[in-house]
């Protein structure tokens, strides 16, 4: 993916102007930049060109940058300049199936706007500061700047709990993040936002039949797209559906392929990556990791190389070397995750707060008492948060509420921590799981029809039979795979929430030893990790959650 920082002049007075350039340039890594000045706009701009194809330009009349690709068509350069030739680019916008952020400034009119797919999968961030507005494509971009920070308490309580902020929450009270679907605004004289791209309205519901057959069409669609003219495909393979589904996809478009798989060698995550692969007869490169949190799948991907030898035998290879195809969107878009018995009762009896304190629960975000002395205001904050996020939609029913509610909450921000890593991997990602098609469909069909992975396994029973020809991992408590399981592996369920010894230890060590957040507790953190050692508690949850909360706090 690409990046940019930028200023926009509120004030021609600003001083401290050029440290405030030099910081955002530094924050860019050691790609090269591209810089634009006009009027009250600085933009720098720092691209890979892992598409292979223009991704920013500059006309008399105006700057425009795309970061990621909209999938109007097959060719990010020709969406550039279609977009560019749009008085309104929310028109065509309309028709986008990938992920996107793209950029616009009118010279004449001196406006900056910047638009987000309808989830905002790369949002963009802002903070004012006297007469200036700054704008990042990363949040780290703005928090390293040499200027006061201060602590946004409930945005990051949702961090340490839910492991995303809500809204236009981040961690600090001075930057906001843009929300799905939105256009920012900058231009002489204020700062404005609005939803450019929003939901289709709610309709009578489509069968099972038609919504099958519009989800599978609109999901073909947004891969052909994707794929260009690429004959080699890479992606990840691991044992559950949403990555067999992109496979299965690819090789319906004779894609040559090469596989990965990042997991624990007693995993179902490997064993069932490894049976399909040999059914199918795909190329997979099982690489073993001994623990799924110290990297991301994509800072893995960043470091991977393959092996010497099987790269000697290849006679082909990727077109597009720094793009990948990812599986992300699947399970909470089309399976129904986190709409457990607790959630779907709460929805039955019409209550929103009952729906969110079922979630609360379901999730376990609760803030360590014990460890924080204001754990009870900001849990109650938390709650309130949620609510007021849920009631943004409080004109459909309560059941498309809340799941638009985990769409415009965890998946807007579910690629946010990978996109911040970025100069670490600077690799892009085919994400057609996230289309708008591939969404309309599934909103057009019943809320309740994708709880449990209903519809999701319909879907691949009916169109991708090739899939379920050998065990896959699926979710507690959701539809079983019925084929007999090969082997005693263990599920990555049965890996979360399970925090090593030398983990807990390190954890510990931070929340005690180094500066971090003013209300914890030290003596009860000795006294929760000395529960753990002894048996009596485990002191994981508490202890991470602490963890996120020092880690945004400034010394």
């Amino acid at each position: 993916m690409s990046q940019f920082v930028g200023i926009y002049l509120v004030d021609n007075k600003v001083q401290n102007l050029e440290i405030l350039k030099a910081s955002l340039r530094r924050s860019l890594g050691t790609q090269t930049i591209i810089e634009f000045q006009h009027g009250p706009l600085w933009l720098a701009h720092a691209s890979p060109r892992c598409y292979q194809r223009q991704d920013q330009l500059q006309t008399a009349s105006q700057i425009a940058i795309l970061l990621g690709h909209p999938l109007l068509s097959s060719d990010l350069t020709d969406d550039l300049i279609q977009l560019n030739r749009s008085d309104d680019p929310a028109q065509p916008l309309q028709q986008a199936q990938g992920v996107f952020t793209y950029l616009r400034y009118n010279k004449a009119s001196q406006a900056l706007r910047i638009y987000h797919d309808r989830l905002a999968l790369k949002p963009t961030y802002w903070r004012q500061c006297g007469g200036v507005q700054l704008i990042a494509s990363q949040q780290h971009s703005l928090a390293s700047l040499p200027l006061h920070l201060t602590q946004d308490p409930v945005g990051l309580a949702a961090l340490a709990t839910l492991g995303y902020g809500l809204g236009e929450q981040t961690a600090y009270r001075q930057i906001r993040c843009a929300r799905p679907g939105s256009c920012l605004t900058f231009e002489p004289g204020r700062k404005h936002t609005h939803r450019a791209l929003d939901w289709p309205k709610e309709q009578a519901p489509r069968s099972l039949d038609e919504t099958i057959e519009a989800l599978d069409s609109a999901y073909s669609r947004a891969v052909r797209l994707a794929l260009s003219s690429d004959r080699f495909s890479q992606a990840t393979l691991s044992g559950g559906l949403d990555s067999r589904l992109i496979v299965a996809a690819l090789r319906r478009q004779d894609q040559t392929l090469h596989c990965v798989n990042f997991s624990r060698p007693d995993s179902q995550d490997s064993s069932y990556a490894r049976l399909w692969a040999d059914h199918m007869g795909i190329d997979l490169n099982v690489c073993p990791v001994s623990s799924l949190n110290q990297l991301t799948v994509e800072q893995r991907l960043g470091q991977y190389r393959l092996p010497d030898q099987a790269r000697s035998q290849r006679k082909q290879h990727p077109t597009r070397p720094e793009l990948w195809w990812s599986g992300n969107g699947g399970s909470v878009c089309l399976g129904g995750v986190y709409v457990g018995e607790g959630v779907q009762h709460a929805i039955e009896q019409g209550d929103p707060e009952q729906v969110i304190d079922a979630y609360i629960e379901q999730q376990q975000a609760y803030l360590p008492t014990r460890l924080l002395s204001n754990a009870g205001q900001l849990q109650a904050d938390l709650k309130n948060s949620l609510i007021t996020e849920l009631n943004r939609h409080r004109d459909r029913p309560l059941a498309r509420a809340f799941q638009l509610l985990l769409w415009e909450q965890d998946q807007h921000r579910h690629l946010a921590g990978p996109f911040e890593q970025f100069p670490q991997y600077q690799l892009e990602f085919h994400l057609p799981l996230y289309a708008a098609g591939v969404h309309d469909a599934v909103l057009s069909a019943p809320a309740q029809a994708i709880d449990r992975h209903q519809l999701y396994m319909a879907w691949v029973q009916r169109c991708y039979p090739e899939m379920v020809q050998t065990p896959w991992q699926t979710y507690p408590g959701h539809l079983r795979c019925p084929l007999p399981a090969p082997t005693a592996a263990l599920t990555q369920w049965q890996f979360a929430g399970h925090t090593q010894a030398n983990e807990k230890w390190q954890l510990f060590c931070q929340n005690w030893t180094r500066p971090g957040y003013p209300h914890r507790r030290k003596d009860q953190i000795a006294l929760l990790y000395l529960a753990d050692r002894l048996g009596l508690r485990d002191a994981g949850p508490g202890l991470r959650a602490l963890a996120v909360l020092n880690q945004h706090t400034q010394g």
